[in-house]
């Protein structure tokens, strides 16, 4: 293996890794976000899909130029026409050798995170920006708006499971038709850039291809179940032995919501902190909370 397949096959497998985190945390925030109410929390999503599709776009592309690495200015121009953020630009790039077949619906949500990696990332730094403060939030509500049909009031929307769902698919459609290009390019070459880490984020998006995080939140479930209906464990009769603290809590339903989406945890921060100071030995409790879930401990009968 020479120099230049060293790089594509371990510095480039590195880059689909950081790619694959990039898309995960994405992806994360469209499946844990209520609304789409805040212009921070719609940066946060867009800023991680841009940044990972434009990363994906670039190992793409250089496994399917052919760069001349002895030639130093062949390989400045080439180094040169991808350091931009221009995802549509970079989408051109790979049509000129594959296609992808993208809808208009995919393509236009590409345009979208281009001119938000472009343009509103860096809108509330104008001086002239008081009064465009929203811009990424705006134009995302706006794309949605217009290919689902809702009916949007003041620039909000829900997040349902309609809205995720949609999401999901665009997102699953270019990622992984990127990513399929990569691993046939890879192949050709005799190289394993394709190839991923099982513990890693984009083991889950490119192999498990769980956008929506369904088996993830399944997985949960079932788990849980698995746990509750072992009532004669020595496990159980530890966590039993532990008094709960009384949570404000409608249901139980309502617990499991708050221990499926970290958002949600945040309303019971506040009442911690007062439970919290009112325990008299918050050592035995912290000790105890401790032994749930680390690795090696035993629980005696």
């Amino acid at each position: 293996m020479d120099n230049q397949d060293y790089w594509k096959n371990f510095g480039l497998g590195t880059e689909l890794e950081i790619t694959g985190a990039f898309l995960f945390n994405g992806l994360k925030s469209i499946n844990t976000l209520d609304n789409f109410n805040y212009a921070e929390d719609v940066f946060e999503l867009l800023y991680n899909l841009s940044v990972g599709i434009e990363r994906l776009q670039k190992i793409a592309i250089i496994l399917i130029e052919n760069i001349d690495v002895n030639n130093k200015e062949s390989k400045k121009q080439f180094e040169e026409s991808i350091r931009h953020h221009k995802l549509l630009n970079l989408h051109i790039m790979i049509e000129c050798k594959h296609s992808l077949n993208l809808n208009a619906h995919q393509k236009e949500f590409l345009h979208l995170l281009s001119k938000f990696y472009k343009t509103y990332r860096y809108d509330r730094f104008n001086i002239n920006s008081s009064k465009d403060y929203e811009n990424e939030k705006i134009a995302f509500i706006r794309f949605l708006s217009n290919k689902l049909s809702i009916v949007n009031i003041s620039n909000t929307i829900i997040n349902t499971t309609q809205t995720q769902a949609y999401l999901a698919k665009i997102i699953k459609a270019i990622s992984l038709a990127i990513y399929n290009l990569i691993e046939i390019e890879a192949r050709n070459l005799n190289i394993y850039t394709y190839a991923l880490r099982p513990q890693g984020k984009a083991y889950r998006i490119f192999i498990y291809k769980d956008f929506d995080f369904k088996y993830d939140t399944i997985l949960k479930k079932e788990l849980l179940i698995r746990l509750v209906n072992n009532s004669n464990s020595s496990f159980i009769k530890f966590i039993k032995s532990i008094k709960p603290l009384p949570f404000d809590v409608q249901d139980e339903n309502e617990i499991i919501r708050a221990l499926m989406s970290s958002n949600k945890l945040v309303d019971y921060f506040d009442e911690l902190d007062e439970y919290y100071d009112q325990l008299e030995n918050k050592k035995e409790r912290f000790e105890m909370l401790d032994a749930i879930g680390k690795t090696g401990m035993e629980f005696l009968q």
